[in-house]
Order: structure tokens, then sequence, then C-alpha cells
């Protein structure tokens, strides 16, 4: 049910108050959304980032990153053509 819709069958003297609650708390919503979404940004960057430096670690020491065939492990495997 829409919010007005509902304000409309309260009594007269309380729709104001209550139209004022509801703004209120839709702004409140809107904010709290606002904040998740930048806290989201700031995580995804640092994820990225920390990708791309392991990324560039692995690649200056010719190294690739391996799933063992046994087990539940992962190893760095470096290349040595020298």
């Amino acid at each position: 049910m829409e919010a007005e819709t509902a304000i409309t069958m309260l009594p007269p003297g309380e729709q104001d108050y209550v139209r004022h609650q509801v703004a209120k708390n839709i702004t409140s919503l809107y904010q709290q959304q606002g904040q998740r979404t930048t806290y989201r940004n700031i995580k995804e960057k640092r994820e990225d980032k920390t990708a791309k430096l392991i990324k560039d670690k692995l690649r200056k020491n010719k190294a690739i990153v391996a799933k063992t065939n046994k087990g539940n492990s992962t190893v760095i495997l470096y290349s040595d053509y020298t």
C-alpha cells in the first residue's frame, strides 16, 4: 500500500505528523544506502589494488600460482630460465 494512501486513512490531525515521519525515514534510508555504496566502492578499490600488486609481483619474479592435484592447497611456482 502506498504511504500517502495509508496516511489519508488516518484522522486529519495525525496526517501531517505521519507524513513528516515517513519523509524522515525515507531520507534516512537514502543516506544509509549512500554510505553502503561508498564503503563498497572503497573496498572494491582496495581489492583491485591488492590484486594488481600481486599480479605485478608474480610477473616480476617470473612466478605463477597453481592449485595442487591432491588436497586443498595452492602453491607458487617459480620459473628459472637463465
